[in-house]
């Protein structure tokens, strides 16, 4: 790929309907090869300065790449076919970020990158969840509706 592919993607990911499958497989393609993805990293670093508006450009990458099927496609290669029997979502998480000083204390860019505040990619593990009990789910959802433990007991009986 070049800058003039990256430029595309780009335009389309601006132009395009967020979660547009044409979109999130050029951009998962282009992220699985090393050669792609660190090209179109040099590619938005060399438009930092010149492009007004780089930081909107980058929000609309941003947004495909959190969909699900874009991030299935990134580390998967394909979004249909999960690597481990029975798993439906990535255990990772990849992001496009402006390198920082934090993202730097996690092991996550380099000191130049930080301090040059350059766009990285990052692979974070995805934040565990856990269930919540029947109690908790109840409250919840009486919380969401405005509705008391009374409501509750009245709706019951």
């Amino acid at each position: 790929m070049n800058n003039q592919d990256y430029k595309n993607i780009i335009k389309q990911a601006v132009e395009g309907v967020k979660g547009n499958l044409q979109i999130n497989q050029k951009l998962a393609n282009m992220y699985r090869n090393e050669k792609d993805r660190k090209g179109f990293i040099a590619y938005l670093n060399s438009q930092k300065e010149s492009n007004p508006n780089i930081k909107a450009e980058v929000q609309a990458v941003q947004n495909n790449l959190n969909q699900l099927t874009t991030q299935k496609m990134m580390l998967w290669g394909d979004s249909a076919i999960p690597p481990k029997e029975g798993m439906k979502t990535p255990d990772q998480r990849v992001s496009l970020k402006m390198a920082s000083s934090g993202l730097y204390d996690k092991g996550l860019c380099s000191p130049t990158d930080a301090l040059a505040k350059n766009y990285v990619f990052i692979v974070e593990e995805r934040k565990k969840t856990e269930p919540k009990s029947f109690e908790q789910e109840i409250l919840a959802l009486m919380k969401k509706h405005g509705k008391s433990p009374n409501d509750l007991v009245q709706f019951i009986k």
